[in-house]
């Protein structure tokens, strides 16, 4: 790891115990494990914020996430197979988010008319406002240590995140 004198407290905290660990890792790996402890770190205090804000209309980041990606201006549907490819989350628990939206008046639930098997859903009123009501904090709070960066740097972190999403993508996990 390259020695920078302003490391901000929780990543000096993080390069005095890899020091006292070294042992453990070998010293080409070094860096790989610092670089994970960064990505920990960052993703880390994203997630508390968002939690925190969620929490302030009783959601969840599920819940959020599946809730903006049926935002449309056509009102197309998506079935919880499409929201759990979407979100990455398991089947089970987007059905186990939708039933409690929808419960809650965030979502609307409807049989397909194509296909009886499958079930559509749609945006509910209610779920559009928090949605509008949440996307400057969310803007504020979470994207905007984000902008932090110039465009140079924006593109280089998402190019080097979609190498790394490629790279566990098809790597076995054993």
């Amino acid at each position: 790891m390259k020695k920078t004198p302003d490391l901000p407290s929780s990543l000096a905290n993080a390069a005095e115990r890899l020091e006292r660990i070294g042992q453990l890792v070998p010293d080409d790996h070094k860096q790989l494990v610092m670089l994970r402890m960064m990505m920990k770190l960052a993703t880390g205090a994203m997630n508390n914020r968002m939690r925190d804000l969620l929490r302030q209309q009783d959601l969840h980041t599920v819940s959020f996430t599946a809730l903006t990606m049926l935002i449309n201006d056509d009102g197309t549907p998506l079935n919880p197979s499409e929201l759990s490819a979407m979100t990455g989350e398991s089947r089970a628990n987007i059905t186990r988010v939708c039933d409690e939206m929808v419960a809650r008046g965030l979502l609307n639930r409807c049989g397909n008319p194509d296909d009886r098997r499958r079930v559509d859903l749609t945006l509910a009123p209610n779920g559009r406002d928090i949605l509008h009501a949440l996307m400057p904090q969310v803007h504020r709070l979470i994207l905007g240590p984000l902008a932090a960066l110039d465009q140079d740097e924006r593109d280089a972190l998402e190019r080097i995140l979609k190498k790394l999403i490629h790279e566990l993508d098809n790597q076995p996990v054993r």
